[in-house]
């Protein structure tokens, strides 16, 4: 599929293709420079052109590279959708089907359990208003389940399974008791993946296939991503209230207060109703009460007009809850 396309279908202003691990880590150290921004090797952008040429293929050799320290910058994502931890990269499979061998050059790297427990032991400390961690690797469970099982029983034995939820990407092969009665007391959201293609995509793949499950991806499509561990699903606003959307989030978690309430203000209903409760504590945290009452009497009254169907109608208490707090 187009990168291009993908970027605009979402309304992104940038997309990184190919590797894309330091060309994100100097993302986030860049943005909002945007002179340096187009520099970044791998970028493609709705705001200006850049270079598609791709960068040779720079890996992380070393985990202790990645930096623990999340930036401010993601605070809403973090908060409501989750925090990732990276625990390997590349994969060791090689499906013949798949992309990932010939983007990441059939490197497969391993973090150290104890750097994980490290970084999540960090995010607890630092993070309180983050409960969820999305484990980020091709698959929790390779090569084999030895690796994830003792990252398990750390997790377990350092108590962090009380402090979060955790949620990753397995391949659907045989798991033994062991293995489901830790995922289970870890309090895992499991995702069971195989392959990321179509039925018909596959049927038309000319050459013989390999896959790294003990049945084809056909047969295993049915139970294949059952679900996601985001609360909510992606729906796209129009282009404008998208806009809108993340520049209020930006200027919020970038203590823009005032801006991040003026833009509130003007979007639709569906975009206020996401970002209402953070941006209400953003600024009661910062002793802002007259913006968060003024930013909740407006939800009220855009429920109260907008709300044609009803979808919101119960919110109204919410931020009546809300107001008896100031």
């Amino acid at each position: 599929m187009s990168p291009e396309s993908i970027l605009e279908y979402v309304g992104g202003d940038f997309g990184i293709i190919s590797n894309a691990a330091r060309p994100m880590l100097m993302f986030v150290n860049f943005f909002p420079d945007l002179e340096k921004v187009k520099r970044i090797p791998n970028l493609i952008s709705q705001q200006f052109d850049v270079s598609k040429k791709q960068s040779k293929s720079e890996l992380f050799t070393e985990f202790d590279l990645l930096p623990i320290e999340k930036s401010k910058d993601f605070n809403h994502s973090f908060e409501t959708i989750g925090i990732p931890v990276m625990t390997s990269y590349g994969c060791c499979m090689n499906c013949s089907y798949c992309v990932e061998p010939k983007i990441t050059k059939n490197r497969f790297i391993q973090r150290s359990k104890k750097d994980i427990i490290n970084e999540l032991v960090s995010i607890s400390e630092k993070e309180k208003n983050i409960s969820e961690i999305f484990f980020v690797n091709t698959e929790f469970n390779i090569p084999d389940p030895g690796y994830s099982l003792a990252l398990l029983k750390d997790i377990i034995k350092n108590q962090l399974h009380k402090r979060f939820r955790f949620s990753s990407q397995f391949l659907p092969i045989g798991f033994s008791e062991e293995y489901v009665n830790h995922l289970s007391r870890a309090g895992f959201y499991v995702i069971l993946t195989c392959d990321s293609f179509f039925d018909d995509i596959l049927k038309g793949y000319t050459e013989p296939l390999f896959f790294s499950s003990p049945a084809s991806p056909l047969e295993l499509n049915k139970y294949i991503e059952l679900g996601l561990p985001f609360k909510q699903h992606f729906k796209p606003f129009n282009t404008e209230d998208n806009r809108i959307f993340r520049k209020t989030i930006y200027d919020a978690d970038q203590g823009h207060l005032e801006k991040a309430c003026h833009s509130f203000l003007n979007t639709g209903i569906q975009p206020k109703a996401l970002i209402y409760d953070y941006l209400f504590r953003k600024l009661t945290d910062c002793g802002e009460n007259k913006l968060a009452k003024k930013i909740s009497i407006d939800f009220i009254t855009t429920i109260q007009n907008k709300d044609s169907q009803g979808l919101y109608a119960d919110r109204i208490s919410m931020i009546q809850y809300f107001l008896s707090l100031l």
